[in-house]
């Protein structure tokens, strides 16, 4: 009888896993990034359902924080700020292999609706990578399309403050990516947006997630 609860435990989150947070729970190769987080988690539930007398045993998984949208200031390396809308946040390392060399990044993640949010942020890069700007955005550019079903359909030149920046829009069969890379001081931030196409316009949280990335004056 409890071998019988537990599975339906585990069924009922597999499914709630799967509704609300689709990225953390399966791989999805038409996006740049990635969080494996969702897996690890759920195993440790069911290892918690099937162990039910083990002593102050806590949920590894809480959902009343996927009920609770919310935005947050997130402090970053450099003075730099920003709001991520959503829930289920999610941070890893990840390399970055450009044809101008390895790129170390920090990334952070949140989900809202039908959209996944995401910023960015490196290790300071050598002066030698600093020198051309241009050539290093078009590294990062290449480098997430270089083996993933996405098309370019469009970029420009940006800039936050007195430091360059590169918008990039991309597109797969089910979604579209919009990004913003800004190398500011001595570190490379990226923040993306990635949204389903049949989720319909572009919602107003997008345009107020890019505009709160800012440069703190001391």
């Amino acid at each position: 009888m409890k071998r019988n609860l537990g599975l339906v435990s585990l069924i009922a989150i597999g499914s709630l896993l799967s509704i609300i947070a689709p990225t953390t729970a399966q791989y999805r190769p038409d996006r740049p990034t990635f969080f494996s987080d969702g897996e690890r988690q759920l195993n440790q539930e069911i290892n918690r359902l099937d162990h039910p007398s083990v002593k102050n045993s806590e949920p590894v998984l809480s959902f009343e924080q996927a009920q609770k949208p919310s935005t947050e200031i997130t402090q970053l390396p450099g003075n730099i700020i920003v709001a991520m809308p959503g829930t289920f946040r999610g941070e890893r390392r990840e390399i970055l292999d450009t044809t101008g060399g390895k790129l170390e990044f920090t990334v952070l993640a949140t989900r809202q609706s039908d959209s996944q949010f995401t910023v960015a942020y490196s290790v300071p890069l050598t002066s030698t990578r600093l020198v051309e700007p241009e050539a290093l955005f078009n590294q990062i550019r290449d480098s997430y399309i270089k083996g993933r079903p996405v098309k370019l359909v469009g970029e420009r030149n940006i800039a936050l403050q007195r430091y360059p920046g590169r918008e990039i829009n991309l597109s797969s069969f089910r979604e579209n990516h919009q990004f913003r890379v800004y190398l500011v001081q001595q570190r490379v931030y990226v923040l993306g947006v990635s949204k389903a196409k049949d989720g319909g316009p572009a919602t107003q949280d997008v345009s107020q997630f890019f505009n709160s990335f800012q440069l703190r004056t001391q």
